[in-house]
């Protein structure tokens, strides 16, 4: 079976708290002292390996700003996991949100589901979720693809909130 998580919001926690605050002072400080709350005060929420077999394959789909920022997670997952996961990064819009940022994010990680063969999907964001359920439905009704599930985890998020 190959499983996949999200990172920010599942694999490890996300405070969008301060996300909204560095968006909203959008300065070099604001942006490095969130960086430096990430790297200094993220732990592991979730370990990836309880919902593994020996012999299932464990992922990591995540949206990346840049290969920067792709580089910083697959660290962090080393550190925490060594090599039981494996990271797939896309490169969505970076600072947006609604659908601006939801549905190209959705359709990034989905392609990627479809190209790794992933079976089970995990993400916090329920508009991420809905969206990739609602693809992939449109995708099963046109061609001959294995059925992913896909499954909202982590605190509750009221969907459509921006």
């Amino acid at each position: 079976m190959n499983i996949a998580f999200d990172m920010d919001g599942v694999l490890r926690p996300l405070d969008l708290t301060f996300i909204r605050m560095a968006e909203a002072v959008n300065n070099e400080h604001a942006w490095k002292a969130l960086e430096l709350h990430i790297l200094t005060q993220t732990k592991p929420q979730l370990n990836p390996g309880m919902f593994a077999l020996q012999g299932d394959s464990i992922y990591c789909i995540t949206n990346c700003s840049s290969e920067n920022s792709a580089n910083k997670k697959r660290r962090w997952l080393k550190h925490f996991f060594g090599d039981m996961v494996e990271i797939l990064p896309v490169f969505g819009p970076k600072g947006a949100w609604g659908d601006d940022y939801y549905r190209p994010v959705a359709k990034d990680k989905l392609a990627v589901c479809y190209d790794n063969d992933i079976d089970i999907y995990f993400d916090d964001c329920p508009d991420i979720i809905r969206i990739m359920r609602e693809l992939h439905k449109e995708d099963l009704d046109f061609g001959e693809l294995p059925f992913i599930h896909f499954i909202k985890y982590g605190a509750w998020i009221e969907e459509g909130f921006e």
